[in-house]
């Protein structure tokens, strides 16, 4: 791999986001600029108006149309389609899946003095219902770090889903119905498909199901989802964003059981904060011992370190004689549908 030198791919936190002065483009920008790259469509990342030029996965653009077409800015432009390998001068620009959620890319791009990456939201291995990420050799890394200390390991994955499946089949067989307080984009689809595996009947808020037809209209498998309007007609496991835990659909039954399900059941205040009778430590994120092995991995000569833990994670690998910097993002914007709503 051609070394440069990191100065040449250094990278700054502006008013509108993460911005690479080499390659003159923003990443994952709260504000419209002339050049943005989005990693994914959760609404964190994308800027209610939309930049001159966008680079992102058609399932990214897809997504970011089908759940914020009435609030973001010309949602038909939204992509220029760079092919996953697109030459723009004497760079080349590719998407490689993050392991995130359907369409989650990290960005990769060849330049003249060495190979600069960006995670984007990360997660190593593969999912159900999107594609794998893995590390990638590189000079520069812009890695985030939502779960970047050590508290945060996780359990297998397979074993936690096999874990909530458990949990949904007991309750219903108490006559209960188990709710479950996902993110409506990526971990909603995964569990709705393992759930499916248990032929248990499956039933979600609006915003879940509008993104399981998405996921159907890009070619995934997605199993029956029935509104929260069955349950009146018998008892189903409910799938619903966390934001929703308050509306009365859930809080007139006295039958609801909550499993909260994310990284950030990790800490037990989780209970209390989402009024949780169950925590499943499951997340769409890396966490510690997966940043650490993605950062070793691609061997890079500098590492920049954004969103969550930036600060403490950067402190960490520069323990271990890593050139390690925190980037200072902008807060996020996000869309009033997703408030409250964690995206991990």
């Amino acid at each position: 791999m051609h070394r440069g030198t990191a100065e040449a791919l250094a990278v700054v936190a502006s008013p509108e986001g993460l911005y690479v002065p080499a390659l003159d483009l923003h990443l994952d920008p709260v504000k419209p600029v002339k050049r943005a790259f989005i990693s994914h469509a959760h609404g964190d990342h994308v800027a209610s108006q939309t930049s001159a030029t966008t680079l992102a996965t058609t399932e990214t653009a897809a997504l970011v149309a089908a759940r914020f077409g009435g609030i973001i800015s010309n949602p038909a432009a939204f992509l220029e389609d760079i092919a996953w390998n697109a030459p723009i001068g004497p760079t080349v620009l590719r998407m490689v899946p993050a392991g995130h959620v359907l369409g989650a890319a990290q960005l990769i791009a060849e330049t003249p003095a060495g190979r600069f990456v960006y995670t984007g939201d990360y997660q190593s291995g593969p999912g159900l219902t999107h594609a794998a990420g893995s590390p990638h050799e590189c000079d520069v890394l812009v890695i985030e770090a939502t779960f970047g200390l050590p508290i945060f390991h996780f359990p297998p994955r397979d074993s936690v889903q096999t874990t909530v499946v458990g949990w949904c089949t007991a309750r219903l067989a108490e006559g209960l119905i188990p709710v479950l307080l996902c993110h409506a984009l990526g971990k909603a689809q995964e569990l709705i498909f393992a759930l499916a595996s248990a032929n248990v009947p499956i039933a979600a808020h609006g915003s879940v199901r509008k993104v399981c037809d998405a996921y159907r209209s890009l070619g995934v498998h997605m199993p029956n989802v029935l509104p929260v309007a069955a349950l009146e007609d018998g008892p189903a496991v409910l799938v619903v964003p966390p934001w929703a835990r308050h509306q009365p659909f859930i809080k007139k039954r006295k039958d609801a059981r909550i499993g909260f399900v994310s990284g950030w059941a990790r800490i037990d205040a989780a209970r209390e904060r989402f009024d949780a009778d169950e925590l499943f430590v499951l997340s769409d994120h890396a966490d510690f011992d997966d940043l650490m092995f993605t950062v070793r991995s691609s061997g890079a000569r500098r590492v920049y370190t954004a969103f969550g833990q930036a600060a403490p994670f950067a402190a960490l690998l520069r323990e271990q004689g890593m050139d390690a910097r925190p980037l200072e993002a902008v807060p996020r914007d996000l869309r009033e549908s997703e408030r409250m709503e964690p995206n991990a």
